[in-house]
């Protein structure tokens, strides 16, 4: 949803019903429409080319990109305090994408003990395949959590709402560990070390992977 310059910021619970969308100016519609497309139109040829060289922004295929999962993104991200959003098509895949763009061969994730199975077979047998290494420490221990870290570290993973256990998880805590360590490397590494929290939406799997940049996940 479009804000004037000067506008009061909307609050949270409008954001979470209207943020990210621009009503259709042709319809007037309230509601976001459902955008059953696989594929969009082009202009012409040089309209085509400029959109799959990533020198003009728009739609290319739904697989890519898609105005209704758009909206959802933005409001994500607005409802998060985030720059942008992207979402997968299930929560095991939002775990993937995030953990293979912060590590690599020879890093080490740390995650949190009360994990959905699938997530836990993830990090524990599928990961380490690919040379990642995730040491599991109890959520509540913070002091292991702190002593896990090391210079291999590329974040720390953490689920808000623990399965099975249905714990809760202390995001500000964890945060805090995040932003302590990564001050103490970050002279040698030169980055943050984000906090992983994952939401779970209406009782399942969780959907939506945020990376939280340490000086922000206190929210």
């Amino acid at each position: 949803m479009s804000q004037e310059k000067d506008a009061a910021p909307l609050h949270f619970n409008t954001l979470a019903i209207h943020g990210g969308q621009e009503p259709d100016p042709t319809t007037h519609a309230r509601a976001v429409p459902i955008y059953q497309t696989t594929s969009y139109l082009f202009d012409d040829a040089d309209h085509a080319a400029r959109l799959f060289a990533l020198k003009e922004f728009g739609n290319i295929y739904s697989r890519i990109m898609n105005p209704t999962t758009d909206v959802f993104e933005k409001r994500i991200a607005a409802l998060e305090g985030g720059v942008a959003g992207l979402a997968m098509s299930s929560g095991q895949a939002a775990e993937t994408l995030t953990i293979l763009t912060l590590a690599r061969a020879g890093d080490e994730i740390i995650s949190t003990t009360s994990l959905y199975g699938g997530t836990y077979n993830l990090f524990h047998y599928t990961l380490p395949k690919l040379g990642i290494t995730v040491r599991f420490v109890d959520a509540d221990d913070f002091e292991g959590l702190a002593a896990a870290i090391n210079e291999k570290t590329r974040a720390i993973y953490t689920e808000s709402v623990g399965n099975p256990k249905m714990d809760i998880s202390d995001l500000e805590k964890l945060a805090a560990i995040a932003a302590a360590r990564a001050c103490q490397r970050r002279s040698a590494v030169g980055a943050e070390l984000p906090a992983l929290p994952i939401r779970r939406t209406a009782g399942c799997a969780p959907c939506v992977c945020m990376a939280t940049r340490p000086s922000n996940a206190s929210r």
